[in-house]
């Protein structure tokens, strides 16, 4: 035989390999199939009215819901990072985001609670505040370490998931900065995670700051001075975190294997905790025979107690992309429409 034709065959049989390789570790923990099937809990069918109030049809893209101002509807479109608001007489209008404010960078948008009809943009280090009807930046806010998931906590003030000094740690914070948007002082929480393994979503809910993994079952609570901190569960039986490996002399870190989402889309309102669980539960064949989403729903006042799972039928085969809730409205996000309703439990 050829040196040439076992030069070829020997890297048939290594590119073979490696694709066998590639595809069991991104491939087995992306198939819906293997990480749903789980099991080890039950659903209870919570009783919903549902009504629906509006229905806004969209271009084909990702959106995330950013909250209501006043009646209007915010939403974020990902390639372009236009804002979109939807008012209650069904009419849309576009606001673009200034130009200097990178889209790659924006990493979060929030309602600022303490500004009428401003909108915080989370971008690299910095938040803007941007207002809507103005169409204008006002103020900014200049982090000095990395950080990411910043709420507001006062006028001045943000809640955020930061670094912890020069550790590949990072904590829960409260930022405050002075007139000119200089960070002045940033107190530790005492709560710490490892960003990539323990990456998760942070919250306010009444004067608590709740943190729900992604990637397992945990949910952590502290309150707002910092001095009480109380972890709990979901009703899911995932407890193990994605592994990970340092390369390149430490200075990178990656996943082993593609990590498999467990509880993805969070909200809440002063009295319940909504999550939009990716995990089957072992009864959901019957409970869920339209293959309807999942919004599991816990108690906040009594401990995060599982209250029931609401089941949303999907908007043509289409998951939700991101879900918003308002006293008694629930505002569905899918690719190409916007549903608001108005429901009681």
């Amino acid at each position: 035989m050829k040196k040439s034709t076992i030069a070829f065959l020997a890297a048939t049989i290594c590119s073979l390999l490696l694709l066998v390789y590639l595809y069991h570790n991104f491939s087995s923990n992306n198939a819906r199939g293997a990480f749903l099937k789980n099991g080890g809990f039950k659903r209870n069918n919570l009783s919903v009215n549902f009504k629906i109030k509006n229905e806004y049809d969209l271009s084909e893209g990702n959106y995330n819901v950013v909250g209501m101002l006043d009646d209007k509807i915010i939403i974020k479109e990902f390639e372009t990072g236009s804002l979109i608001l939807l008012t209650e007489d069904n009419l849309k209008s576009e606001v673009s985001l200034p130009g200097f404010i990178k889209q790659r960078g924006v990493n979060n948008l929030s309602i600022n609670p303490f500004e009428k009809n401003v909108v915080d943009i989370k971008c690299n280090g910095t938040v803007f505040e941007f207002d809507v009807t103005k169409r204008k930046i006002g103020k900014s806010y200049n982090f000095k370490n990395f950080y990411y998931k910043a709420l507001r906590a006062s006028k001045n003030s943000f809640y955020a998931i930061s670094q912890i000094d020069t550790t590949s740690k990072a904590g829960l914070i409260l930022a405050q900065f002075d007139a000119n948007g200089e960070l002045v002082n940033a107190r530790n929480s005492g709560l710490v995670i490892d960003p990539m393994r323990q990456d998760g979503n942070l919250i306010i809910a009444n004067s608590d700051l709740i943190y729900i993994n992604y990637y397992n079952n945990n949910i952590s609570k502290i309150d707002s001075s910092f001095k009480t901190l109380s972890t709990y569960k979901t009703i899911d039986t995932i407890t193990v975190l994605p592994r990970t490996v340092n390369i390149k002399n430490n200075t990178i870190t990656k996943f082993v294997n593609q990590p498999r989402p467990v509880n993805q889309l969070v909200r809440a309102t002063s009295t319940y905790l909504f999550i939009n669980s990716y995990v089957k539960a072992d009864n959901d064949a019957e409970s869920n025979s339209l293959n309807s989403e999942t919004i599991d729903v816990y108690d906040i006042k009594n401990s995060d107690k599982y209250k029931g799972t609401i089941y949303v039928k999907k908007s043509n085969n289409n998951r939700v992309q991101d879900f918003f809730v308002r006293d008694n409205k629930l505002i569905l996000q899918y690719p190409n429409k916007t549903l608001s309703y108005e429901f009681s439990l």
